[in-house]
């Protein structure tokens, strides 16, 4: 009787331990379809002017601290992949939250922008409109790096088997002055009496950004030779004063002014050149004024 009690015993330990082999089985990862496509990005920017103050993105710095991408199914707000950071790892763009694969059918729209943490001046941006991303900004708070975004739509497993392209674009205008290398004077400083805009939304659809409810102003502080992100608009004819030092039987350091026009686009940039002649007067001239930068 005992004998055959251990016998029994034996027999459900058995049972059990077969049934817990099948059960760890079917937890088992999943393989990836052959007919699953991976999702993967290959962003570009173009040149940049470089700044101490502005930092600014070109080919190169935008690997560095990666940038937020989410993609939508096409014409809509429906996340397929919600936003997440992606990274440059070693040779390629990697999600931070791992591999995504292509829907069996259907096409999806794709956002991105940088910083991967939008700066403090910046609010949003925001995908509450299909193929329609905005943000609202505050210059006065601290607008000392740049912000760019990219917008590529109605992707699919077969258009874009090499990849997503995603070319990010600028919404702000960049404005550097700087000193004429020809001039005899020395020039000590320069500022704008008007202000840029202080506050407004923008709107993007992949290739132009948008601004609209402009308002406020805001004066910033201008070094020569470092460039300012500004609100695009057309200025107009501003008022430009200098503070410029030469010597005469004396020296003398005065204020001299002048205008110049600042008729200003997105995702463009703008060198102004301060001189002074020998009549003493004070001459502004925009150089190295850049389409795209």
């Amino acid at each position: 009787m005992q004998l055959m009690r251990n016998s029994q015993k034996i027999l459900i330990a058995v049972m059990l331990l077969t049934t817990a082999c099948n059960s760890d089985s079917s937890d088992e990862p999943q393989t990836v379809r052959p007919d699953q496509k991976e999702i993967s990005l290959n962003p570009s920017i173009g040149q940049m002017t470089e700044g101490t103050r502005t930092t600014t993105y070109d080919s190169e710095t935008i690997k560095t601290g990666g940038f937020t991408c989410a993609a939508y199914e096409a014409s809509t707000t429906t996340a397929f992949i919600s936003p997440t950071t992606i990274n440059w790892v070693t040779s390629q763009w990697q999600f931070s939250d791992g591999s995504h694969f292509w829907p069996t059918s259907g096409d999806l729209d794709f956002f991105a922008y940088k910083p991967a943490t939008a700066p403090s001046y910046i609010t949003g941006p925001t995908y509450t409109t299909a193929r329609s991303p905005q943000f609202t900004c505050d210059m006065n708070k601290n607008a000392d790096a740049e912000f760019i975004w990219a917008l590529t739509t109605g992707q699919n497993k077969t258009n874009a088997s090499s990849g997503v392209n995603l070319v990010f674009k600028h919404p702000f205008a960049l404005v550097t002055f700087q000193r004429s290398e020809s001039s005899s004077f020395t020039i000590n400083s320069v500022s704008i009496a008007a202000n840029f805009y202080q506050t407004g939304t923008c709107t993007f659809d992949g290739t132009t950004s948008t601004w609209t409810d402009t308002s406020g102003s805001v004066n910033p502080s201008i070094t020569f030779g470092v460039p300012i992100l500004v609100i695009p608009g057309n200025y107009g004819s501003l008022a430009v004063s200098a503070e410029v030092t030469w010597t005469d039987w004396s020296t003398v350091t005065k204020t001299l002014s002048t205008s110049a026009t600042f008729n200003l686009a997105a995702g463009n940039s703008y060198t102004y050149t301060i001189n002074v002649t020998n009549a003493y007067g004070l001459v502004v001239t925009l150089s190295k004024y850049t389409e795209q930068w």
